[in-house]
């Protein structure tokens, strides 16, 4: 929505589809009275008054708020002194997002037109680069949210705006792509859940993508690498320092391990590490082998476990890496490789001398984990 009450009314008039003189007609005032409120020169501008608002509002099908809301915004502005400006351009790419959203709701601009009360020509015109279309396009804007299941903050994020963590970049680039979090999901090999838990805003339920997933959302999304790698940099700064609950949690998460599991692993009840991992937990974990342990069976660092740091420093060390993609796809050859030797030297192990119990729930977490990894 402008914040200029003569630009408000002359996009009104326009959507609504009327000339000056019915707006005048409908309104009980002359056409030169209309274009007085419409001219872009303050010194023959007139503003209507609020009975006059009102016939406005009614004639173009648009909420008598949104022309006082300019009014208020004048008037501040003059009660601080502030000198009227011109609004800024802060929707570079604001028609992309709208078609963007229109897309992942499953809508054409047939469909969204009908539900915004406005021609299919008008959506086509919000889906157009063209700076002549942009005060149409940022009145719209709630209403186009509201039937695209969309937040509103979405649209009006800057390009130039600060820059973002690692769950806020990897959620912007998934809509700008047109993608569901299923979609992005089945296209990294994993399931709708685990993208949401990656674009979590809770920090104690959010999931961090390891290095390979990170260089297949990239793709995925038509993204520069580099863009995440710079969010996962303002992540490692500007993130809350977590305690040691809320890092066992996130180790035992991004390990794709449950409570239950963790427990099996380590030998302890699955009570002991519900403990561990309540923020108000008097259960101890002054033992640094308790520490190490966790770190081996869930991959992360005991550096880390043991730091001030909230992302995992094995994370943040990746991404500081020439060439990554080169050495992820190299990596996971390799990994591959090693994979299938090791698999085979438990298949003949187990072929010639049969399996221990031990041996065999070890085994048994190993394939669950697996699987819940690949579903």
């Amino acid at each position: 929505m402008s914040n200029n009450l003569w630009e408000l009314i002359k996009t009104a008039r326009v959507e609504a589809g009327l000339t000056q003189k019915q707006l005048a007609e409908l309104t009980g005032v002359t056409k030169v009275t209309v274009s007085r409120w419409e001219t872009k020169n303050p010194e023959e501008r007139m503003t209507p008054q609020m009975f006059t608002l009102k016939q406005i509002a009614d004639a173009t099908s648009v909420p008598l708020g949104d022309f006082m809301g300019c009014i208020l915004q004048q008037k501040i502005k003059q009660e601080l002194g502030e000198e009227p400006e011109e609004e800024e351009s802060n929707d570079t790419n604001l028609w992309e997002k709208i078609r963007v959203a229109r897309t992942n709701a499953n809508m054409t601009q047939q469909d969204l037109a009908k539900a915004c009360g406005v021609s299919r020509a008008t959506v086509n015109a919000w889906e157009s680069p063209k700076k002549q279309h942009k005060n149409s396009r940022r009145r719209s804007l709630k209403r186009i949210a509201e039937v695209t299941n969309t937040p509103i903050t979405w649209f009006m994020e800057s390009e130039n705006s600060k820059e973002k963590p690692i769950w806020e970049v990897i959620k912007e680039s998934r809509l700008l792509a047109g993608l569901t979090q299923e979609d992005l999901g089945s296209l990294v090999g994993v399931n709708g859940s685990t993208v949401c838990k990656w674009e979590s805003q809770k920090a104690e339920t959010r999931v961090l993508p390891d290095m390979q997933v990170i260089t297949k959302i990239s793709k995925a999304t038509n993204k520069p690498l580099s863009n995440f790698m710079d969010a996962l940099s303002i992540s490692q700064t500007e993130e809350p320092v977590g305690n040691i609950s809320q890092k066992i949690k996130i180790a035992r998460s991004q390990a794709k391990m449950t409570q239950q599991e963790l427990a099996d692993a380590l030998g302890v009840p699955p009570i002991t590490v519900n403990f561990w991992e309540k923020p108000d937990s008097e259960e101890p974990l002054q033992e640094r082998k308790t520490l190490r342990r966790i770190a081996e069976v869930t991959g992360v660092s005991l550096e880390w476990l043991e730091s001030d740091s909230y992302i995992p420093k094995s994370i943040v060390e990746q991404y500081d890496k020439p060439n990554i993609e080169e050495d992820i796809e190299k990596l996971q050859a390799t990994r591959q490789k090693e994979a299938k030797k090791i698999v085979m030297g438990m298949y003949t192990y187990i072929s010639d001398h049969g399996i221990s119990q031990e041996f065999f729930e070890m085994l048994r977490i190993l394939d669950s984990t697996i699987k819940r990894y690949h579903k």
